[in-house]
């Protein structure tokens, strides 16, 4: 991934990138006010101006809040890590200078913020109200969830191939390619134990070991040739919109019935999130009954009126 797209899909806030130039910076940097920093906070580690700050420990805090993937690409990379860095530093002046100026206490800042705490205290609440014990569920319960789920808890046929894979360029390269791929196949069919020895120094494409996988993973195109093959047999070249591929099946293993071993963490899991569902459930009906629910039919015209 490039280093201009990986920012854009960290941040989410490209332009602000744009902004730490001229006027604004300078601006920032008159600040005077400090923040107060607890020593638990840690080093500075980064700092824009006087008051726009980041400490060791909100800067671990807000890596470790990164998906994994983004996480890699940014500590791996210093010049990435050290815009990521500024990016953050400019929101943060941006935000203390709202801050000072009483920003929040605007009506649809105001709104905003009353919304999303309304939602965190909500969420939070109904997880607490809702959380299953951590022995939950039984292994009864698992073991009868697993008997009603069995029938459809079967892993699909796998299929290990080696693969030829020659590039297509342009129509004028299409003659050429065929021809390439046929005499590849041709060669692959009169020694087949040399298949990967071949597929290593002829393919176009390194990857020539697809590993067990479902039919579902591999290229339409190839599927229906691939589970008519037996081990040891070679087809193609199959034709795909990716190119040309000469096959090889080295392995398959059929269809089994999934043990409760094999499934148990997915069972417990949705066994553990049916519990919440159900607790909340009950619990929001049980508020219903005991509280009396009134509408006010003549106002609630007036405000969906003065919508239109």
């Amino acid at each position: 991934m490039s280093r201009g797209k990986t920012l854009g899909w960290l941040i989410g806030v490209g332009a602000l990138s744009a902004l730490v130039s001229g006027s604004l910076v300078a601006g920032l940097a008159r600040q005077e006010s400090a923040v107060p920093v607890s020593k638990a906070a840690g080093a500075v580690v980064a700092q824009l101006g006087n008051n726009a700050l980041l400490h060791s420990s909100e800067l671990r805090q807000r890596l470790q809040s990164l998906p994994a993937d983004s996480l890699s690409a940014v500590v791996s990379d210093r010049a990435l890590l050290e815009q990521w860095l500024k990016e953050r530093l400019v929101e943060r002046a941006l935000v203390n200078e709202a801050l000072a100026r009483d920003w929040p206490q605007r009506d649809t800042v105001a709104a905003a913020l009353r919304q999303a705490t309304e939602q965190l205290v909500l969420q939070d609440y109904l997880a607490t109200l809702s959380e299953p014990p951590t022995d939950y569920p039984p292994a009864t319960m698992l073991q009868q969830a697993y008997d009603r789920a069995a029938p459809e808890l079967v892993a699909p046929d796998l299929y290990h191939l080696q693969q030829i894979f020659v590039a297509v360029t342009g129509e004028t390269g299409r003659q050429a390619a065929q021809q390439r791929a046929s005499a590849l196949a041709e060669r692959a069919r009169r020694t087949p134990a040399a298949f990967a020895d071949l597929a290593q120094s002829a393919s176009d494409n390194p990857d020539i070991d697809t590993g067990l996988v479902p039919l579902s993973r591999l290229l339409p195109a190839v599927r229906e040739q691939v589970a008519a093959l037996s081990p040891g047999e070679i087809a193609g070249p199959i034709r795909s919109e990716a190119g040309l591929h000469v096959l090889k099946l080295v392995a398959r293993e059929p269809a089994r019935q999934l043990s409760l071993e094999d499934v148990s963490p997915q069972l417990r899991e949705a066994l553990r999130q049916q519990y919440r569902r159900d607790q909340i459930t009950g619990y929001v009906d049980t508020l219903l009954a005991r509280t009396s629910l009134n509408i006010d039919g003549a106002a609630l015209t007036q405000v969906v009126d003065s919508l239109r």
